[in-house]
């Protein structure tokens, strides 16, 4: 069933990220993502990149019963395991965009800020993957979400796969079953097929994922740590 490298067993991965959510400042998990997917870039895209991530750390973010240390660790883990998957051409982009994906929802970091931090794409795509938590029940807001993302010039949708197979392994830490079967809904019908078109190395996986959370709904914490 293992489509990539960086990825082991489905209670694996849930045991690594749960340890990094319990101890923020020494696990490594996170970062050795990070440095998996960087270490093969250039000088200049690395630096590019690394000027990135110190911004992303620096920011605080509002994410209730998370520190902005402890919350970061998902960003940084989306940015690793994009730069991993995606084109050389548009490592730099994507990474960048993975990084700072979800600014613009848990900080308060606006849209002008952004772009002086970064440039107009990256302002650009950040905004497309913005979502507009009054309508994320909508389906014709989600098609309209989705195919948004689908359609850009640039493999933003890989951005979004990990973003949600990372969330996904945390998935059982949320104790409304209604939230986490919408959820799982939203990943089978609109999710999935991005992940046919942009990375079918991960369909497998990312069905099993899905089958795990409805299978198992509440992580034990005991189990894994």
């Amino acid at each position: 069933m293992l489509t990539c490298d960086f990825l082991e067993s489905i209670d694996k991965e849930i045991s690594k990220r749960l340890y990094a959510l319990e101890n923020p400042e020494t696990e490594t998990f996170s970062e050795s993502l990070w440095e998996k997917g960087i270490k093969s870039l250039s000088p200049n895209t690395q630096t590019y990149l690394n000027k990135i991530l110190s911004f992303a750390s620096s920011i605080q973010y509002h994410h209730v019963g998370l520190s902005s240390k402890a919350y970061c660790a998902h960003p940084i883990r989306v940015a690793g395991m994009t730069l991993i998957l995606s084109h050389e051409s548009e490592k730099q982009l994507l990474g960048s965009v993975a990084l700072l994906h979800n600014v613009l929802e848990v900080s308060s970091i606006n849209v002008e800020e952004l772009r002086l931090r970064t440039d107009n794409i990256t302002t650009e795509y950040i905004q497309k993957l913005t979502v507009t938590r009054d309508l994320q029940e909508d389906p014709a807001y989600l098609n309209q979400y989705y195919n948004s993302i689908a359609s850009t010039s640039h493999k933003l949708s890989i951005v979004k796969i990990i973003d949600k197979i990372d969330n996904l392994f945390m998935l059982g830490l949320n104790p409304d079953s209604n939230v986490k079967a919408s959820y799982l809904t939203e990943i089978e019908n609109y999710v999935l097929p991005l992940v046919e078109d942009s990375l079918p190395i991960l369909t497998e996986y990312m069905k099993s994922l899905v089958s795990y959370n409805r299978k198992n709904e509440i992580i034990d914490k005991s189990k894994f740590l």
